[in-house]
């Protein structure tokens, strides 16, 4: 009779309550997968925007100037612009002209010819591809 009344009075988890505890991990594993997934998305979407937002920017310029940035015949144009343009009709930004003209024109935030960062700690450029 004492060996019966020793193993009742066991304590311990059941089944069930471990079965809960392993259903509660794999839910937390879950959100913080699914989250990580999420913010790796909204940094590509971002870094899209941001390429979409520069080719919008040239085209702009090019509308409202009738050159492409870097390739302007007049110094002063945009208006604070202290250099007349390359005028070989690429876009390159070997001498960041280009960039200042766009930030001159206030199509895109920043001074100075350094290159707009990015969210992945680079930098986003204009440029050219021959094809």
């Amino acid at each position: 009779m004492d060996r019966k009344k020793s193993l009742r009075d066991q304590k311990g988890f059941t089944l069930v309550e471990i079965a809960i505890v392993l259903v509660i991990i794999g839910l937390l594993i879950g959100g913080v997968l699914k989250g990580q997934s999420m913010i790796y998305n909204a940094k590509v979407k971002r870094l899209v925007k941001d390429m979409e937002g520069m080719r919008t920017a040239v085209l702009t310029y090019q509308d409202r100037y009738g050159m492409l940035p870097g390739d302007e015949n007049d110094a002063n144009s945009p208006p604070g612009d202290a250099n007349n343009g390359d005028k070989d009709g690429l876009l390159d930004d070997t001498n960041g002209w280009e960039i200042e003209d766009l930030r001159l024109a206030q199509l895109i935030a920043g001074t100075g010819i350094t290159l707009p960062s990015n969210n992945y700690g680079g930098t986003i450029s204009v440029d050219y591809v021959n094809i």
